[in-house]
């Protein structure tokens, strides 16, 4: 005798209750998706902001070592040295400053696709046939 089972995802417990609202429910779809990515974002826009907090300490302390250790060594080498930190905080702040733009753009996404939720969900007050 074989039993068969159901997958969780085909079974009707876990059925989405957006499944049957087809194409009407896009826009809620839609605004779920982004506000995860918008989460996502924020969190690798904290990350690298901290990273070039970290990179300005990390520069000062190369200064300092420099400063007090360095101070018979060719003065290039702390050049060279700070040069290599400045390029990386460069890189990591253009990074930083296109991640926040798309923040930007994904709030304002998420605003229009909150806009029609709004109406979608004032059609389906009023009973219009959505």
């Amino acid at each position: 005798m074989r039993i068969s089972r159901k997958s969780p995802r085909k079974s009707d417990a876990f059925r989405s209750r957006f499944l049957e609202a087809g194409k009407a429910a896009a826009p809620i779809r839609h605004a779920r998706r982004l506000r995860e990515h918008l989460a996502g974002e924020v969190i690798l826009f904290a990350l690298q902001l901290g990273f070039l907090v970290a990179l300005v300490f990390f520069g000062r302390a190369v200064a300092n070592l420099f400063h007090r250790h360095g101070a018979h060594l060719n003065p290039w080498y702390l050049r060279m040295c700070l040069l290599g930190v400045v390029v990386c905080f460069v890189l990591m702040a253009r990074r930083v400053w296109t991640r926040g733009r798309d923040i930007r753009e994904t709030r304002q996404e998420l605003r229009q696709a909150q806009q029609q939720m709004d109406d979608l969900r004032h059609a389906v007050r009023r009973g219009e046939d959505v």
